[in-house]
């Protein structure tokens, strides 16, 4: 959408060359010859089938036909090694989502149950020569449940359908890097396993799991065995039941694990209704700590159905007589109370239908709130049962709960992978998050000097405009190099070389944007299966499993955004806006009422975070690794809404940004050091780092996928460092405390790929990367004098338009920050690009030595002037179009010369 108060001028860069003028002409009759044609269900309105397989979206255009030699979403090859070179029984082949009958779409991947609709590990068994597909799940992780669904042939001596769990202890396994270990995680050892029985007694087998429905953070999966025996399991992060929904099964068997012991049926107040508590000990060389640990379950049935021990078996237990459309719902209860067991009892038969997320940007307080909703169905309304469930919350939302929803809060807690959750008795809770601002670029403060301008000017003019990467991700890194020094070059007041990046940026991005035929080597092709838009050629599987398109748009946003600042037509809807908007809607479509693509694909609501990959394809559940490149996306987004006017992605970005930030300074950072454990395990192991790599959802890494070192395992979670970084600086202390792990690594700052399990491995004299250009830039949220004097663009990486950063950047940013000192976060303003930033010069409060020297920055992106007004009262009028910059000493504030669009 376009205001009219947030229209912009028209500002020429590019001269149209005809050519083009005669492809739009071109493009504009086939859009309206294909107008008397309705458009299919299955597509926007502004993006007609053609059969030349070129749908146009204003200036741009994909494909909808997969371009012959590429792969889009698959179930993954089949393959057996027995020398250095495997052995292939099943090709790669397309996978097809596996859904229920009913199912209405759009298919979610990406998610943390994404293994239920999509099948793709294909495994070799050697006892049979044969390729198993995995027709059930992966490892689910709706904590702080665990468990798997699966099935064996019938007949089979293991007669598992499911496995579930408590994982209220951890471990550190055998993976070592240098010398420490470098995985912490909640291991899945089934506390109990499930098994099924129609009412002849005979087990029953389901020949797959389907997808039923979904919702914000909960599924339905189906698991049948194709002869009229069936259950649904519905799952929700944060439950403490799972619930389950029977057609023709008689009884339910309970298999306790473990070496264990237990009291069973300890509490049954009423019929059909059982607590029990579980002493879970598990093999003591597997450091499992504390070990042994206590647990406690409840059963609710409706319909007759009983919980009881018949089998003459302690650790066999049944949920029985359950009708031909049955309920179960099992809890996890945080203790054995009778008085607990009847406050989980009175909820547990308010099935859930339906998980909502809203959120609101609140410029006005510089907030984000987030509303989370349950939608209940009572299934037995028998006298006491309430329509109301319980829900429990990750510590970054539970630490910023809304004053309302604090009084929903019970003493009943539970332990996760990702720190203690709290249970709230509500189907609705807020949360209320501080947005603290970003910036387009650091304000080009340290200009006064005449040798900073002089050395700025000489990278600017000596940094280079190729970009020769191949695929989407670093071609993306290449154009987003270009953008930040498009950005730099406008703040420092060079426009002729900010033209020089931004003409060099225009025909890369516009040729990714633009489909050109079967011959097109860089083009966008639209999956309707998956509902999806995949980048060609592309890398680390962003075609075959949909993974990291958080990451690769994210830079081309970026790029984006800078283009449309530029030249404010480019971004219009009628040229290559449209195409932008549908890589924002592939990532997190905000727009519920559209089809073509699932609600926030890559984003966790709940979690608060991303998820990197898109079938979940894993025993771990799924995973991120780059939590900065996954905010960088949300920050384009902040970027591109503003520039263009667009409140609606604006205010996307800022929901996205400012809880994925907070969810990072948790989950990834540890800035409380309340999530990573740093006890030592009963083996007597520790896990040494203050950071993660790799949120998983039952463990953690400090490692990445290309590299173990410990530059490599930070500095992907720092990188790229522009002005939607602010963030990372929230916590100063915790910034030094990484900063100094890495660099007391024998290895400081270099990232390469250690062999595994030897303590001081050199690195080639050839290989590996110096990152340490990037720790220059992280050391300077918490000493940014001292970052800026280890500056020197000697070291080759830097040099090397592949690394996604040079000289100019890293100049830029450094000797900027020394002049801003740090963001001071605790004033806000009622702007999404605006942000205040103090620093503290020593000495006495008189004017010849002020302490401390106030910046205010703000981008006004309007062509009207606006007022701006800061969390301290400070007020700054910028005008339209420009980068306004403030400095107060002592409460006298002197405006620097305003900044040339």
């Amino acid at each position: 959408m376009h205001p009219s108060s947030r229209r912009h001028r028209w500002i020429p860069l590019f001269a149209i060359a005809l050519p083009l003028m005669l492809g739009l002409s071109l493009a504009l009759l086939l859009t309206q010859a294909a107008s008397a044609t309705p458009a299919p269900q299955d597509r926007e309105p502004v993006t007609p089938h053609h059969i030349d397989a070129n749908v146009p979206v204003g200036a741009g255009s994909y494909t909808d036909q997969l371009p012959a030699g590429r792969q889009g979403p698959s179930v993954l090859a089949c393959s057996y090694q027995i020398t250095t070179t495997p052995i292939i029984v099943e090709p790669t082949r397309p996978a097809t989502p596996t859904t229920a009958s009913g199912f209405q779409g759009p298919v979610q991947t990406n998610d943390w149950w994404s293994s239920i609709v999509w099948k793709a590990n294909n495994n070799y068994n050697p006892a049979t020569k044969a390729c198993d597909l995995n027709r059930w799940s992966e490892g689910l992780f709706p904590h702080p449940w665990a468990l798997n669904i699966q099935s064996n042939p019938p007949g089979n001596v293991d007669t598992t359908q499911m496995r579930m769990g408590y994982s209220n202890y951890f471990n550190i396994p055998d993976d070592i890097y240098q010398g420490t270990y470098r995985t912490y995680q909640r291991p899945f050892l089934p506390n109990f396993t499930l098994s099924f029985k129609d009412a002849g007694g005979n087990y029953i087998y389901a020949e797959d799991t389907k997808l039923v429905r979904y919702s914000d953070w909960d599924v339905t999966a189906l698991s049948d065995d194709g002869q009229g025996h069936s259950w649904e399991t519905t799952m929700l992060h944060g439950s403490p039941y799972v619930f389950i929904q029977t057609d023709n099964i008689e009884r339910i068997e309970l298999r306790l694990q473990g070496i264990s012991t237990a009291t069973f049926p300890s509490l049954q107040p009423v019929p059909g209704v059982a607590g029990f508590t579980q002493y879970f000990q598990s093999d003591p060389n597997t450091g499992m700590t504390p070990n042994p640990v206590t647990q406690h379950f409840g059963f609710f049935t409706t319909g007759g159905g009983r919980v009881n021990n018949d089998s003459g078996d302690w650790r066999v237990f049944s949920v029985q007589g359950l009708p031909a459309s049955g309920y179960v719902a099992i809890a996890l209860l945080p203790d054995l109370d009778p008085t607990t067991l009847e406050f989980y009892r009175q909820r547990a038969y308010a099935l859930p239908v339906n998980t909502q997320v809203d959120w609101r940007y609140d410029p006005a307080a510089s907030q984000v709130t987030t509303d989370f909703n349950v939608t209940t169905q009572l299934v037995d309304n028998a006298a006491g049962n309430l329509n109301e469930t319980l829900q429990s919350l990750y510590r970054h939302q539970w630490l910023n709960l809304s004053a309302p929803s604090m009084a929903s809060l019970t003493p009943f807690t539970y332990s996760s992978v990702a720190g203690e959750m709290k249970v709230v008795n509500s189907n609705r809770f807020s949360t209320t998050l501080t947005y603290h601002g970003i910036v387009n670029a650091l304000p080009s403060v340290a200009g006064g000097d005449p040798v900073y301008s002089a050395t700025l000017e000489s990278y600017l003019a000596s940094a280079s405009t190729a970009t020769p990467a191949i695929d989407s991700y670093f071609n993306g890194k290449d154009m987003a190099r270009l953008a930040e020094l498009a950005r730099i070059a406008g703040t420092a007041n060079l426009p002729v070389l900010r033209t020089k990046f931004i003409t060099a940026l225009k025909p890369v991005l516009e040729d990714w944007l633009t489909y050109s035929g079967p011959s097109d080597d860089r083009l966008l092709y639209r999956d309707d299966t998956w509902g999806t838009m995949i980048p060609y050629p592309t890398g680390y599987d962003a075609d075959l499993l949909l993974n990291d398109h958080h990451f690769h748009f994210g830079y081309w946003i970026m790029a984006a955004a800078a283009l449309a600042d530029a030249d404010p037509n480019w971004g219009a809807s009628d040229q290559y806006g449209g195409m932008v908007e549908l890589l924002i809607k592939d990532v997190a479509n905000w727009d519920r009422s559209d089809p073509t693509f699932p609600f926030l694909r890559f984003f966790d609501p709940y979690a608060g975070h991303s998820w990197a990959n898109g079938a979940a394809n894993a025993g771990a559940g799924n995973n991120q690794e780059s939590s900065s490149e996954a905010i960088n996306f949300a920050v384009g987004l902040i970027q591109w809404g503003e520039v263009t006017g667009n409140d609606t992605i604006r205010d996307l970005g800022v929901y996205l940004y400012t809880t994925e930030t907070n969810a990072v300074q948790q989950y990834w950072f540890d800035v409380d050091e309340a999530i990573i454990p740093h006890t030592e395990t009963a083996d007597g192991r520790t896990y040494p780092w203050k950071f993660t790599t790799i949120v998983w959802g039952n463990m953690g890494n400090t490692k990445t996928y290309f590299g173990a070192s410990a530059a490599c395992s930070a500095g992907i979670n720092v990188l790229p460092v522009t002005g939607g970084s602010l963030y990372l600086g929230q916590d100063r202390d915790h910034v030094k405390t990484i900063y100094d792990q890495v660099a007391a690594t024998y290895d400081a700052f270099i990232c390469w790929q250690p062999a595994a399990n030897t303590a001081n491995p050199q690195p080639p004299v050839t290989g590996g990367d110096n990152w340490a250009p990037f720790f220059w830039q992280y050391l300077a949220f918490n000493d940014p004098v001292s970052a800026a004097g280890m500056f020197t663009d000697t070291i080759p990486y830097l040099n090397n338009v592949d690394s996604g950063t040079s000289p100019a950047q890293v100049y830029y940013w450094l000797e900027n920050m020394k002049a801003l000192g740090s963001q001071a976060t605790w004033i806000v303003a009622d702007d999404p690009l605006a942000a205040a930033f103090v620093r503290y010069n020593g000495g006495l409060l008189t004017a010849a030595a002020p302490a401390f020297v106030w910046t205010y920055v703000v981008h006004n992106h309007d062509d009207q002037e606006k007022i701006v007004t800061f969390s301290n009262g400070v007020q700054v009028t910028a005008p339209a179009n420009d980068t306004t910059i403030v400095t107060d000493v002592h409460g006298n504030i002197r405006f620097l010369p305003m900044i040339s669009r």
